[in-house]
């Protein structure tokens, strides 16, 4: 028979939901999605471990992670790609800058995972972590 204990992560949860958004409405430069973030990782397992995850949990935060990212795309001003940059300068290309952004961050992370591995200090290079 269920005691109610396995609700009380959710129901601390769903309270922070509802205190911290007025309490972060204080700073201005703070996005509220943000301070959500960093509160989840305080109780959390990176944090407190004041919440244990559980199924019920999981499918919650996956379901927010896809919201989150879905209000995201919804936020993107896409006419700001194909707008000349103010003054009539010249804006760099889109693509290329994330291309160039993709291949640095694989280059830097692969260097960095072979020396871990050169150091001894993991097995293999790809599963570094």
């Amino acid at each position: 028979m269920a005691t109610g204990l396995e609700f009380l992560p959710l129901l601390l949860l769903l309270f922070l939901a509802f205190i911290v958004p007025p309490l972060l409405s204080k700073f201005r430069w703070l996005p509220v999605v943000v301070g959500e973030i960093v509160v989840g990782m305080i109780v959390g397992r990176s944090g407190l471990n004041i919440v244990r995850t559980d199924d019920t949990l999981s499918f919650l935060a996956e379901i927010g992670l896809a919201i989150l990212m879905f209000l995201s795309g919804l936020e993107i001003d896409f006419s700001l790609l194909t707008r000349p940059a103010p003054g009539g300068k010249s804006r760099a290309n889109p693509s290329l800058l994330a291309g160039t952004s993709f291949v640095l961050t694989v280059g830097l992370a692969g260097l960095l995972s072979w020396q871990l591995v050169a150091r001894g200090l993991t097995d293999d290079v790809v599963m570094v972590g």
